[in-house]
């Protein structure tokens, strides 16, 4: 419900939302804390928050979120107590389902539709399956809290480097717009290379803007250091350009073999599985045919219960 205004500064509410979510980090009695938007004007208010009171914390606490979340989530993934998801914010349901729905009106109509009405169509579909995809999401946050795990896995194809399933995986990272700050912050330690695998995704970023961005990393020193490297979706002026951004960042790591799991469902798409950042999880191989093994995520998941 908060005025956004992008003549003036988008929003006037920085000290507010800074004390509201270091009143929730601080609260032993919060659990969970599920983003229902992706945060726009949210990367700027960084530095109003305490980040010490997770530090404080006697109980565990569950983030949930994702875009402009990044920078917020990486920070607080550094405590011990703090367990932070890139995963959906369930205010994108909506326009996640009708792109969706947009791309696979065929198969979903059951048949061919018009140019003319694959718009409305798609708004109509989201729309009446929106409260259920609702109902569903939050049920299962809660099986991940209780520790069942969701049941949105995240699979992918490996498609650069050598697989080792043996080896832990360490994630960093999210939404590269908003993660790009950070590097030349006090805070660039929570995206630091050694011993972690980077995530990254965008929206909205053309091939050359992503380049540019990925240059921040690259020049730095830090790109080729990664253990890893998770790519979600690149979704810009509605096509998926994801394979042009896997190619910019071939040049960038040109002589360099890091390894490279081209994730789906992960990113500004729909439907979004979670992944865990700043706590290990396994790829295991799940088929070996054709050029790129596929893979999934298997992640340990805890019991967060507070006891």
């Amino acid at each position: 419900e908060a005025v956004e205004d992008d003549l003036r500064g988008g929003r006037g509410d920085d000290a507010a939302r800074a004390l509201e979510i270091e009143r929730t980090f601080g609260d032993d009695r919060v659990a969970a804390a599920v983003a229902v938007r992706g945060g726009a004007w949210l990367t700027r208010i960084l530095a109003r928050v305490d980040f010490e009171v997770l530090a404080l914390r006697r109980t565990p606490i569950a983030l949930f979120g994702f875009s402009e979340l990044t920078p917020l989530l990486n920070l607080a993934a550094r405590y011990p107590r703090v367990f932070a998801y890139h995963d959906l914010c369930p205010g994108f349901l909506l326009s996640g389902m009708t792109e969706y729905a947009t791309r696979h009106v065929k198969r979903l109509k059951g048949g061919p539709v018009d140019g003319a009405d694959v718009a409305g169509f798609a708004r109509k579909w989201a729309r009446s399956r929106f409260r259920e995809a609702f109902g569903d999401f939050f049920r299962d946050v809660v099986s991940i809290l209780d520790g069942g795990g969701s049941a949105r896995k995240v699979t992918g194809r490996w498609v650069r480097g050598r697989v080792d399933s043996s080896h832990p995986v360490t994630l960093v990272g999210g939404n590269l717009t908003t993660m790009v700050p950070l590097l030349s912050s006090r805070y660039a330690e929570a995206l630091c290379p050694d011993g972690r695998w980077l995530l990254l995704e965008d929206i909205r970023e053309t091939p050359d803007r992503v380049d540019r961005l990925l240059s921040h990393l690259s020049l730095g020193g830090w790109l080729g250091r990664y253990e890893g490297i998770v790519f979600g979706r690149f979704r810009a002026r509605g096509r998926d350009v994801t394979s042009a951004v896997l190619a910019c960042i071939d040049r960038h790591l040109d002589g360099v073999h890091t390894p490279i799991v081209l994730a789906n469902r992960v990113g500004h798409v729909w439907p979004i599985s979670p992944l865990p950042l700043g706590r290990p999880f396994y790829w295991r191989v799940t088929r070996t045919r054709g050029r790129h093994p596929a893979v999934a995520a298997d992640i340990p998941w805890p019991d967060h219960s507070v006891r």
